[in-house]
């Protein structure tokens, strides 16, 4: 019906012929032009695999590799954490247990949420909120003054810690495809590294210094107030501003990759993946029409106008628009 509609507005309306020359014109281009203009536009994807894996990467591994290494301390100090509070507290075997168990709930809760608020909200913004919850949750928890309290705000860094798995999905982003498998093989280091580093900051800390074990979950905690410096430099990733309609802050990030690492981006216009296939489906449409018979001529006009009536759907194209498709193609045929 909407489309009936439309097409009454436009034969009410009398439109000139201008349009049908145009159309008449478009339609009559060689394959050439339609090569070049799909040529003019490029991809997020496109544009990654052009700048290749260099410089920018490796600051953006940095990043994000900082922050699994705090996700990989905050897991490993719960096995020096239980013992110690058990002392303290005069905990049973249960109540030790809940200490522990809490944290893995904590981070059930948070791989359900993290994920849909992130793409909803950004990759950047959304890992500064996790890396400020667990940081201060943390180090709230090293002055716990019993152990309800302590139970609480562990659970609280369990739930904020799921989300340092999205600082893996926001490295991806960067990455060309082939060097994915070979790069986030590396980055596993970080995790290693840092419960490395937590068995050396309890042996220092609680075994040569005699430190109790809040002293322990304090210095545990700095690393992520050190990390939370860094995230003014840098970038949102690409793939989510080209999801929320903001072509040009995404083109502003590629430029900067592709600086950062010594190449230049493709030419022509920074579109989506949809939107450069509506252009590559619009493009073999005119090209079946211009060098076809009359059936094929006809079979192109009608794929073409079915691009057109796919975006009307999609509200991309206003009804006028859609009227003036529609009565300059019915005026060629």
């Amino acid at each position: 019906p909407g489309y009936i509609h439309a097409m009454n507005s436009a034969v009410d309306a009398d439109l000139p012929q201008a349009q049908t020359i145009e159309l008449q014109q478009v339609v009559g281009d060689d394959s050439q032009h339609v090569k070049s203009t799909t040529s003019e536009v490029f991809t997020v994807d496109e544009a990654i695999e052009a700048c290749g894996y260099g410089w920018f990467q490796f600051k953006v591994c940095m990043f994000s590799g900082f922050i699994w290494v705090v996700d990989a301390m905050e897991i490993m100090v719960l096995s020096i954490l239980a013992p110690l509070a058990r002392c303290d507290y005069g905990l049973k075997p249960w109540e030790e247990s809940l200490l522990t168990s809490v944290v893995f709930v904590g981070m059930i809760l948070g791989f359900l949420v993290w994920g849909m608020v992130m793409d909803r909200h950004g990759r950047k913004k959304v890992l500064f909120v996790i890396c400020v919850l667990v940081a201060v949750s943390a180090l709230i928890s090293a002055f716990a003054p019993n152990y309800a309290f302590l139970v609480v705000f562990r659970s609280i860094v369990g739930f904020g810690t799921a989300g340092a798995f999205q600082g893996v999905t926001y490295f991806v982003e960067f990455l060309p495809v082939k060097r994915r498998g070979y790069v986030l093989m590396l980055s596993s280091f970080f995790w290693t590294f840092g419960t490395m580093v937590e068995v050396l900051l309890a042996l220092l800390l609680v075994g040569h210094y005699q430190l109790d074990w809040h002293w322990l979950l304090g210095f545990t905690a700095v690393p992520l107030f050190i990390d939370l410096l860094a995230f003014p430099f840098v970038p949102e990733s690409p793939y989510y501003c080209i999801s929320a309609g903001d072509v040009e802050k995404a083109r502003k990030i590629l430029e900067r990759m592709a600086q950062s690492n010594g190449k230049v981006l493709p030419v022509g216009r920074l579109v989506s993946v949809s939107e450069k296939q509506r252009i590559t489906n619009e493009g073999t449409a005119m090209q079946q029409h211009a060098g076809g018979s009359a059936e094929t001529e006809m079979s192109s006009l009608v794929a073409l106008e079915t691009v057109h009536m796919d975006r009307y759907d999609k509200a991309e194209l206003a009804p006028e628009e859609l009227a003036e498709s529609l009565v300059s193609i019915t005026r060629v045929l």
